[in-house]
Formats: structure tokens, C-alpha cells, sequence
């Protein structure tokens, strides 16, 4: 299988530090403040964007991305064994009108859903919906990261897209019937658990976040410094790559833990690469890189092991994990 992405500088202004137009928290247990937040989403509620942020206390903060406020909070009920990783905003099952945020609760090896906005106080609370268990069964979750939801014109959920790692590195597909999950298939392979040829692209090993374009299913796999996309309904691999080529031709670092993962438009994913401390733009369709974002540091506009990047509006919203922060930067200054 040829390569999918690639990389690609060009004139852009990778290895400099952003132009930061805000930083929003800082670190600490109280409202506003993080530890090591890593899982993040927006949703449009009352006129208002809100960022939905998840860090290592298991803490859900909804955080107005103007003002840098936090306006709610709540703790997943259960976090002995470890936190969440993944945040998904998508429609409660049943009620196409209502937000929620789809969480990966990673240790406790399930999904959990909250109808969005809500305000606990940071206490635990019990989730609107929950599935999954540990185990290796179709149904069943290893250490879950990141969901993908598919839903129709009406709003109603029609398919959930479930990635994991722990040995069962692989996507599960969910339908819904009377507003409950039913394991419907499996997309991948374990590289791990099957001992798999590197260069098999459909043995994943630690596939990390799953988004959604039209039939395809992109998946950053973060243990093989890849990015791989699948046939979303047959499963199928219809390319792959390590990002070591340069839209414009010529050679560029290739991904170094691809973390979290946006689309910008059809043809162009931001991915985050959690090993690398930066972002990276990446032609879905050619398969190389578009353009390096950002430099690794502590100051402001560098950023630390980062977990999630996203453009919300006009703007770049990055999760910089490792500063316990969020960095907002002007998306004309890096993307366009």
C-alpha cells in the first residue's frame, strides 16, 4: 500500500513559535486551571462556544473559549484505575437536539455520554448513558480513546465509532436500537495482540482518535506513527502514511506520535503529535504534509506533548497538555 499523507513546509512557519492571540488556564485544581488536560471538543450552546476539556483529575470543564471562564464542571463518577482520554460532541442517542459529550472512559474500559451544558460543581456524577465493559469481545473495551459519530440529516445517530489500544488495538462500530448500542463490526486489526507486520497498515497499535470524512474513517495510530484511512463501511485500508514527504516534494520529519486529529476541509486533517510537540497539516488525499505548526517549549506559543489541536472559527485552538494550558492562535497567521 503506497503512502497516504505527507509533509511539506514550504514557506510556512514551522519550528517558530505561534503568534498567540490568548492562553486560557493554567495549572491547578480550581475552576479555569488543569493537570494535564488531555481530551478536548467544542459545542455551540446559546450563542456561545464552549471548549469541553477533560484532564488527569477526571475533571469536565466547560470552558467559554472567549473569555477563558469555566461555566461548568463534573468528575466521571469512577476514576480509581485512571481518566478519560477522548471527548466527542455529537447528539444524545434519541434526541437529535440535544448536545452531548461522548467520552472515552479509558480505564474503566467504557463509553459514558453527558447531555451538554452542564454545571456539578466538579463532583462526581453519573453519565445519561454508559456501555462497555473489559474485555475482548466484540462489545467489549481495552483502554477506549476516542468516538466517532455518524448521524443523518435529522440529527439521529446512526453509527459510533469506538478506538482502543491494550492489546485490542482496533475500532468498533456501535448502530444504535431503542437508543442502545449494538456491536455492529470491527475496523483494523491488533499489531500488538497478532504480532502483525509493521508495514501492515490495517494492524494498528494504539490507534489514538477517529474522525469521520463522508465513507472514510481516518485514524491517527499513534504506536506506528501513521496515519491510516479505512473503507468506513466495509473496513477496508485505503491508504496510509508516515508523513515523511513534503507536499511540495522533498523529505520532512516523519509523524512522531500522532495524537489527536481535525479536519479542516475535505481533503485536509490537523493532526497533533504528541511526541513531536507540534501540529501538522496533512493532504488527505496525497498523503503528505502540508505544513509543520509550532515548536516545542514551555513559553508562550510553544507547546509540551500536545494532545489535541482544533480550528474553531477562525482561530486555532490548541490543548497544550504539558503546560497544563490551552493556546489560542489566529488560524490566518499558520493555516491559509
Amino acid at each position: 500500500m503506497s503512502a497516504l499523507l505527507v509533509s511539506g513546509c514550504g514557506e510556512d512557519k514551522a519550528g517558530s513559535v505561534l503568534e498567540v492571540s490568548r492562553v486560557i488556564g493554567e495549572t491547578g485544581r480550581q475552576a479555569g486551571q488543569f493537570l494535564y488536560p488531555r481530551g478536548m471538543d467544542h459545542a455551540e450552546i446559546d450563542g456561545r462556544t464552549l471548549l469541553v476539556v477533560v484532564d488527569k483529575t477526571a475533571r469536565i470543564q466547560l470552558i467559554d473559549l472567549e473569555t477563558g471562564a469555566s461555566v461548568g464542571s463534573l468528575r466521571t463518577p469512577e476514576f480509581d484505575l485512571g481518566m478519560p482520554t477522548g471527548l466527542t460532541v455529537a447528539p444524545f442517542p434519541g434526541e437529535p437536539g440535544t448536545p452531548a459529550v461522548w467520552v472515552a472512559d479509558t480505564h474503566e474500559h467504557r463509553v459514558i455520554v453527558y447531555r451538554l451544558p452542564f454545571d456539578h460543581g466538579g463532583e462526581p456524577t453519573e453519565p445519561d448513558l454508559a456501555f462497555g465493559s473489559y474485555g475482548y469481545e466484540p462489545g467489549q473495551f481495552i483502554y477506549p480513546t476516542d468516538i466517532a459519530v455518524r448521524q443523518d440529516d435529522g440529527g439521529q445517530i446512526v453509527e459510533v465509532f469506538v478506538s482502543e489500544y491494550g492489546g485490542n488495538d482496533r475500532i468498533q462500530v456501535f448502530r444504535f436500537e431503542d437508543g442502545r448500542p449494538v456491536f455492529d463490526r470491527q475496523i483494523g486489526i491488533s499489531g500488538v495482540a497478532m504480532d502483525a507486520p509493521e508495514d501492515d497498515p490495517a494492524a494498528l497499535a494504539r490507534p489514538q482518535s477517529v474522525v469521520l470524512r463522508g465513507g472514510e474513517l481516518v485514524v491517527s495510530d499513534a504506536g506506528r506513527h501513521r496515519v491510516v484511512r479505512f473503507d468506513a463501511a466495509l473496513g477496508s485500508v485505503l491508504g496510509w502514511t508516515d508523513g515523511a514527504e513534503a507536499l511540495g516534494g522533498g523529505p520532512v520529519e516523519p509523524l512522531r506520535f500522532p495524537y489527536g486529529l481535525c479536519l479542516i476541509d475535505d481533503r485536509t486533517a490537523l493532526v497533533t503529535e504528541f511526541g513531536g510537540s507540534r501540529l501538522r497539516l496533512l493532504d488527505l488525499d496525497s498523503g503528505r504534509t502540508v505544513r509543520l505548526i509550532g515548536t516545542p517549549g514551555r513559553g508562550v506559543g510553544e507547546t509540551a506533548t500536545p494532545w489535541a489541536g482544533e480550528v474553531v472559527g477562525d482561530e486555532l485552538v490548541i490543548l497544550d497538555s504539558g503546560n497544563d494550558r490551552i493556546q489560542v492562535v489566529p488560524w490566518s497567521g499558520v493555516g491559509r
